[in-house]
């Protein structure tokens, strides 16, 4: 804006003005000085009143207006203040309304995919940590693996058994499903299956050692039907090879741009031996045992030169489970023992190895039998047809032949047990009284149980009656140990599979007391098997799968079938008299 001209007249008047405030400020009286805009007319200014036009308005009003002003302003700052806390409580009540779910209003967990395979990938954390950030190692590694997976899985040809779906709690999982968090244990990998419907496959890892340069530990966690009437000892947790060496721990930006630009070899052939494993099992679960041996032998050529030997063993011990379920038991046998070269510390591994030998002792005693009452068992439990039929170039030909079988499974089992004990002392306290199905540790003990079992049978077979009677009590008191384990347990009926062996070692030793006057003995003998075959009838196991389904109705089915005959013995004993 440009100045003004200089008026002669407004500088005079200012001059004016100035001289009265210096002359006033000198007497001592009251004094009233005040400016007029330019162009103001009829302005008096008074001590008790100020004039404006024809307007008179007294001091005391004047007074009281300022202050109503200034009372205004004030209550308009402290509403405003107020209507911003009243909004900000208001947002945060809305934000805990919505950040807690109702029971009415929150949807039930998204299940996975009926027709695919699908793998969740769990948080890496500590053992003894808690829930981790974004920015942990652990978080950053395991989405990573997940997303790695995922595109392994997608470059996959389509195949009978689905596609391969893989969950993490930043990849594909459905807003509604609850966090996955960390697992650290079989029990947690568990309970993530029983949380988010659908689950085949937990991959869990846990951080170990210094935490600038820790050493990541990969396990899974898998569940699988039985074989020939006994729990499996592959579903469980499996340690998927040596510990790998985590870099950048320290720095996640770092690690991320790592992992991102050139990611890691040892994790990128982790993640490639994962996906064939998934394919594997991915088989097994829609029945097709034959599919699966092939894929897991196909995964053992192209894994030829991982030098990491635990990881390999995986793939050797599922090619022998595969073979055991289709009853090829020398393969089954090469494989198991191929797998405990790689791995000496497999507990899984030394059971099949031991069940290889169970079954050809057993096979023996099968044959040994009436074919006549084979095709009864046959007829009333049809799924027994194919075990029945197994062939192997060394099954045993004579009792010294199946005794010296079943004794080098009992040392399998033996050696599986110690194995096991020895994985669950490396647990923290908190962790080893976890119960889940199956503990290898049980299943270990339930099949060393049977092995006596069988041991007592032959001895039964060739007339060494106090040899049996030795084998079979210790069989008893070891059955009642597993029994004691998994009690109130009723996840995929392991306590069917105790009462089925217990009956059937009672029922044997009913047959060593012949003499007419141990009929007694014999008739309690007898009865004790009864009531364990109807116990393991009357079991309430919730079902899960159709494989499931047809497992424990072959061991129902066996259950009935033997409670009859004995019912029929016990009929025949008193019939007799007791003499």
């Amino acid at each position: 804006m440009p100045d003004e001209p200089n008026d002669p007249n407004r500088q005079e008047d200012a001059n004016w003005l100035q001289g009265q405030l210096t002359r006033a400020s000198t007497q001592p009286r009251d004094t009233i000085a005040a400016q007029i805009g330019e162009d103001a007319h009829n302005v008096v200014v008074g001590k008790n009143i100020i004039q404006i036009g024809s307007l008179q308005i007294p001091r005391y009003l004047v007074v009281i207006i300022a202050c109503g002003v200034l009372a205004l302003v004030v209550i308009g700052v402290w509403n405003g203040q107020k209507s911003r806390e009243s909004a900000e409580n208001s947002k945060a009540a809305l934000a805990k309304l919505e950040a807690t779910p109702t029971p009415t209003s929150t949807p039930p967990p998204q299940p996975m995919g009926a027709d695919s395979f699908n793998i969740v990938v769990a948080q890496f954390g500590r053992q003894e940590g808690g829930d981790v950030p974004v920015d942990h190692p652990g978080s950053i590694i395991s989405e990573w693996l997940a997303l790695q997976l995922d595109n392994l899985a997608n470059q996959l040809e389509p195949s009978n058994m689905g596609k391969i779906m893989v969950w993490h709690d930043r990849v594909h999982r459905p807003p509604s499903n609850p966090s996955i968090g960390v697992v650290r244990s079989e029990a947690e990998a568990a309970a993530v299956k029983d949380r988010v419907p659908g689950v085949d496959l937990v991959i869990y890892g846990l951080l170990e050692g210094p935490e600038t340069a820790p050493q990541l530990a990969l396990y899974f966690y898998y569940q699988s039907t039985t074989i020939q009437g006994e729990p499996d000892a592959a579903s469980g947790r499996h340690q998927f090879g040596i510990s790998i060496p985590v870099r950048f721990a320290n720095d996640s930006t770092l690690l991320k741009q790592t992992l991102a630009k050139n990611g890691d070899a040892l994790l990128s052939l982790r993640a490639r031996a994962l996906i064939w494993l998934a394919q594997g099992l991915a088989q097994e679960i829609i029945g097709d045992p034959e599919a699966a041996l092939h894929i897991f032998q196909a995964a053992e050529a192209d894994l030829v030169n991982w030098e990491d030997q635990k990881g390999r063993s995986v793939f050797t011990y599922f090619a022998g489970h595969e073979a055991l379920t289709l009853q090829q038991l020398d393969l089954a046998q090469q494989k198991f023992e191929a797998a405990l070269m790689l791995n000496p510390d497999y507990p899984n591994a030394q059971i099949g190895l031991g069940k290889v030998y169970y079954q050809r002792a057993q096979l023996y005693l099968v044959a040994g039998n009436l074919e006549a009452s084979n095709a009864t068992l046959v007829n009333a439990c049809p799924a027994l047809a194919a075990p029945l039929a197994t062939n192997s170039v060394l099954l045993p030909v004579s009792d010294e032949q199946a005794l010296a079988d079943v004794q080098l499974a009992t040392q399998a089992f033996t050696a599986a047990k110690t194995k096991a004990e020895a994985i669950v002392a490396q647990m923290p306290a908190d962790k080893q009284s976890s119960s889940f199905w199956p503990s290898v540790l049980q299943v270990a003990q339930l099949m060393l149980s049977n092995a006596q079992r069988l041991t007592g049978e032959i001895y039964v077979r060739n007339g060494e009656l106090a040899a049996a009677e030795t084998e079979l009590q210790a069989a008893v008191a070891s059955f009642q140990t597993t029994l004691n384990d998994v009690a109130g347990d009723t996840r995929y009926g392991f306590s069917q599979y105790v009462y089925l062996g217990l009956g059937a070692t009672y029922r044997a030793q009913g047959y060593i007391y012949r003499a007419p006057e141990e009929k007694a003995a014999a008739k309690a003998s007898l009865q004790q098997a009864q009531t364990n075959y109807t116990q393991c009838m009357a079991a309430d196991t919730p079902v899960s799968s159709p494989d499931q389904q047809a497992d424990l109705e072959t061991v129902h089915c066996l259950c009935g079938f033997y409670k009859q005959q004995v019912e029929e013995e016990i009929k025949n004993l008193e019939e007799g008299g007791e003499g």
